[in-house]
């Protein structure tokens, strides 16, 4: 199942600031060359947010036959 964000309840996690996740939703960050790193209990969303971040990404670059390199580490 893919996840994304229009299926993120942000309402379960009040403390989560929903105006942050969606601006990284643009990736921006990637054009800055800049790392995002989520922390938090599990059960948080953190899984969930990630991979509806990247999913868009992996789509594009397949679509356009371009490389797409990502590092992915969870611990």
């Amino acid at each position: 199942m893919v996840k994304s964000l229009d299926t993120f309840d942000f309402l379960a996690i009040p403390s989560l600031n929903k105006a942050l996740v969606l601006d990284l939703a643009r990736c921006e960050f990637l054009e800055r060359k800049e790392n995002i790193l989520a922390l938090g209990n599990s059960g948080t969303g953190k899984t969930h947010i990630a991979l509806a971040l990247v999913w868009p990404l992996v789509k594009k670059a397949t679509a356009s036959g371009s490389p797409l390199r990502l590092r992915w580490r969870m611990s």
